[in-house]
């Protein structure tokens, strides 16, 4: 087909029309994210090479900051030479902070074991930091004398929000909607299907928008139905930015395929802009190729990859007038 700056969406046919039940408000707890790591196990460090590495070198601390690691605030110290590993550094090491006194936490030394790092900083703290004589490097050198640093924490202001723009969630094999949030524990979502009907309009307000304005809600909302409400748990680490998933897999409302609207809110907060987000459910992957004259359409299942068959499509434009309309075959 030609080119069309209307084209809007391709749209599945089997995305049926939306039932308009509400269930009661429930709470539920969210699970952390958790991404498979495909990194191979590190070798273990050969201590007697680095010692030989940095025979006669002064230890010295070279550097004192706060540095974010896996989402936390983090109080990282470097060295000069590496550090020995078998020594406490727990006895060595102190922190203070000017407000509560004595600082709790793991020092912990880095791999290749010239830095130490303590997790979850409180933000706006003046801390200080004493290193004592007699730390001992790998090389058999000492701190010769203690040092003494002062500063100052940053600011950590609570937020939450979705982790994406849009998703395409498998009816049967996801675990749950990802949201990233920093100091907030709990939250209310409603969740909102999108009538098939006024699909391409909605679309077309919306954008790649990642906030629902209360002035955008009078116009949007009419176009979906409120299908879900509740309370959910999410509890991430104190001071850390954490992936969690709304665990939203099982739940009635979210067994009928469809495109879904979530509007999130910290609880007991009420704000003029709400984080929303826009999810497909579907157990059909689809992908599209433009070429000049014409649009190669191809649609497989999530769970499997197998191509499909026999699956109506319809090109739509911002009004919603179908374009262009067909079946997949099964080759």
């Amino acid at each position: 087909m030609p080119k069309n700056g209307l084209l809007l969406a391709l749209v599945l046919s089997l995305l049926s029309a939306c039932d308009s039940s509400t269930p009661g408000p429930a709470e539920v707890t969210a699970t952390q994210a958790t991404p498979v790591s495909s990194e191979a196990a590190k070798p273990a460090v050969d201590r007697k090479a680095l010692a030989e590495r940095y025979a006669g070198r002064e230890l010295t601390v070279v550097d004192v900051s706060e540095v974010q690691l896996e989402g936390a605030s983090t109080l990282s110290v470097s060295f000069s030479v590496p550090l020995d590993p078998e020594q406490k550094l727990a006895e060595r090491l102190h922190l203070v902070d000017s407000k509560d006194g004595k600082v709790d936490g793991a020092w912990e030394l880095t791999d290749n074991l010239m830095e130490v790092r303590l997790r979850h900083l409180e933000p706006q703290r003046k801390l200080v930091l004493t290193v004592d004589a007699g730390l001992l490097g790998l090389n058999g050198k000492s701190l010769a004398a203690e040092q003494v640093t002062r500063l100052e924490t940053r600011d950590l202001q609570a937020s939450v929000g979705f982790a994406s723009r849009g998703s395409l969630l498998p009816t049967r094999l996801a675990e749950g909607l990802p949201v990233i949030a920093l100091n907030v524990d709990k939250v209310n979502v409603e969740f909102f299907r999108i009538k098939p009907e006024s699909l391409p309009a909605f679309l077309n307000r919306w954008g790649r928008s990642s906030n629902l304005d209360n002035w955008e809600a009078r116009s949007l909302l009419p176009m979906a139905d409120l299908v879900y409400g509740g309370r959910f748990d999410l509890n991430p680490a104190r001071n850390t930015r954490e992936t969690l998933l709304l665990p939203i897999a099982g739940l009635e409302p979210f067994k009928q395929p469809g495109v879904y609207l979530a509007v999130m809110r910290e609880a007991g907060s009420y704000n003029y802009s709400q984080p929303a987000t826009l999810f497909t459910l579907s157990d059909i992957g689809l992908s599209a190729r433009r070429y000049q004259n014409r649009i190669d359409v191809f649609t497989q299942a999530l769970a499997g990859g197998d191509a499909l068959g026999d699956v109506r499509l319809e090109i739509l434009n911002g009004e919603g007038q179908v374009l262009a309309e067909g079946k997949t075959d099964s080759a």
